[in-house]
């Protein structure tokens, strides 16, 4: 009998370990549930909410446009729980790349929190440093000093800006790159033929790789093919030697490394 009464007490006892195990779980279960309740509830108090947008740092991008993006980005819920509104948990990163991708012009945006309900946008915008044109006759655009063509132009007089002109693939030339991989050599070519005493007014660029470079003076032709940077070098120095020889030409080729061709 004693054994029985054991093996009964030791199966009552298991009983009541496995009743407060599943009563301990279900405690747990209920104080998350408490917590992520609570924490849900707090995340859309007013408290925390975004209520204002301060833009800084735009000329030309349209300010409302930007604060349009940060509520609509800044709709909706997180594991339908937790407010997108709420200053400490608004989708930042997507807001940023929202406006990137919406206006080109933006260079850079950062975003801060600068009280319980204000976010800060910080927007740095595209200088324009040359107009690009498919032709001679299509409307221009602006682009930056890597190629970045990034908002239309409006007309202006010759000589305002340097006008870049080649083919760069088809579609909607915003957001597009001219002449991506020598884009940057091109640029700094043109500043160099600048500081040599060269007025360029416009940089055609063939399919080829050949530029022809008009100025004031005549013609330049050159190529992406080569190096623009010994281009450059040969052409200070050639210049430096026959200049007061040649008031104006109609050309000079200087695709052929030290052999410099004009007329």
């Amino acid at each position: 009998m004693s054994k029985k009464r054991l093996l009964t007490r030791s199966k009552r006892a298991a009983g009541r370990r496995r009743s407060f195990r599943v009563l301990k779980i279900l405690l747990i279960l209920a104080s998350l549930g408490v917590i992520i309740f609570s924490l849900s509830f707090m995340s859309r108090s007013s408290f925390f909410t975004i209520e204002k947008v301060e833009v800084k740092g735009n000329a030309v991008t349209d300010t409302a446009l930007i604060e349009s993006i940060v509520f609509t980005q800044s709709k909706g819920l997180y594991l339908g729980l937790f407010s997108k509104k709420n200053i400490l948990l608004y989708p930042k990163e997507d807001i940023e790349k929202a406006i990137m991708k919406d206006f080109p012009r933006v260079e850079s945006v950062a975003l801060s929190a600068t009280s319980f309900n204000l976010i800060e946008v910080t927007v740095r915008e595209r200088t324009p440093y040359a107009l690009w044109c498919a032709t001679s006759d299509s409307p221009c655009y602006f682009i930056g000093s890597n190629g970045f063509i990034f908002t239309p132009a409006p007309s202006f007089s010759p000589g305002v800006y340097i006008r870049y002109r080649g083919s760069i693939g088809g579609g909607d030339p915003l957001g597009q790159i001219f002449l991506p991989d020598s884009f940057t050599a091109v640029f700094s070519f043109i500043k160099e033929i600048t500081h040599i005493g060269f007025s360029p007014s416009e940089v055609l660029v063939k399919s080829d790789g050949d530029i022809e470079i008009t100025t004031s003076e005549g013609k330049l032709l050159a190529s992406t093919n080569n190096d623009l940077g010994v281009g450059a070098e040969n052409l200070r120095l050639f210049w430096g030697e026959n200049k007061k020889d040649l008031p104006s030409f109609s050309y000079i080729d200087i695709r052929f490394g030290n052999k410099i061709f004009y007329k």
